[in-house]
């Protein structure tokens, strides 16, 4: 993978390792990530949260780990519904 490709597109999903949804980028393949589906906590909004290492520590109704499409899902799903 490009790393000089991937920095020109608008939206990169499932490759670079960057889960950062103020840069459009969505892949969950970097160590400790373990982002959930808790929508209503504004810590785990945008890039993660580096407090939540796996389902012990996750908070909320939902702790299992999201893929690159949950990542997407999490943040434009409503709209795409």
């Amino acid at each position: 993978r490009n790393v000089e490709i991937l920095q020109s597109l608008q939206i990169v999903i499932d490759v670079a390792g960057t889960y950062d949804h103020s840069l459009l980028r969505y892949d969950h393949h970097q160590r400790g990530f373990f982002e959930t589906f808790d929508g209503d906590n504004v810590a785990c909004r945008d890039g993660g949260r580096s407090d939540v290492t796996g389902p012990d520590s996750a908070t909320g109704k939902f702790q299992t780990k999201l893929s690159a499409s949950g990542l997407v899902y999490k943040h434009y799903g409503r709209e795409i519904i």
